[in-house]
């Protein structure tokens, strides 16, 4: 039988098509042997073996700061170990410590932060509300869970009663919440410590 040959415009198509992929093909192998020689250059071993620039102080310091809870825990640990490491801490040094912790929390706010607050009322009274709620409670069902001796339940108690402090204004910053709320809760619960603590 007579096979028909295809159309020479047919195979004008094959022909362009089958010299594009053998194109292709060369041009896949010489970019992979580029980038062999390129890893065997001197330059390439260089930057290779060449120690990673160091971190920056910022940086550094922010891990640091990161790792607060740890040297919280590392910090009890140590009073308990060894209490005279930490009773030195008390009289004039406690204040100026204090005083220089409260300051810095407040050169982190600005004015826009207070006005702010200030016209929060319902995230400062559920704050507050909270305050004088849960944490009283809180320090009554410990004692009752541990129970401990009358002596230790009135302190835990009594301290549950007191309002927040320092500490939770600098947990807050530390961990990037809202330190503007806890600022002012803070301030608030404060002036109020003076009825409700002695109501609790």
């Amino acid at each position: 039988a007579h096979r028909r040959q295809p159309p020479a415009s047919s195979r004008l198509f094959e022909d362009e098509r089958h010299h594009h992929l053998r194109l292709q093909r060369r041009m896949g192998e010489r970019m992979r042997t580029d980038e062999v020689d390129a890893r065997r250059s001197p330059l390439c071993f260089a930057a290779a073996s060449s120690p990673s620039p160091p971190s920056s102080p910022a940086s550094t310091s922010q891990a640091l700061t990161d790792l607060f809870p740890l040297w919280v825990v590392l910090a009890c640990a140590a009073a308990v170990w060894r209490p005279g490491l930490f009773s030195w801490f008390q009289g004039t040094p406690f204040v100026i410590g204090l005083s220089t912790t409260m300051l810095g929390m407040g050169l982190t706010l600005t004015l826009d932060d207070v006005r702010g607050c200030i016209f929060r009322v319902k995230d400062v009274s559920r704050g507050c509300l909270l305050q004088y709620t849960v944490m009283p409670l809180l320090g009554f069902l410990a004692t009752r869970l541990f129970n401990l001796p009358k002596a230790f339940a009135v302190g835990v108690i009594l301290v549950s009663c007191c309002p927040g402090g320092t500490a939770s204004n600098i947990v807050s910053f530390l961990a990037r919440a809202d330190v503007p709320l806890s600022v002012m809760m803070t301030t608030l619960s404060t002036a109020g410590a003076v009825v409700m603590t002695p109501f609790l």
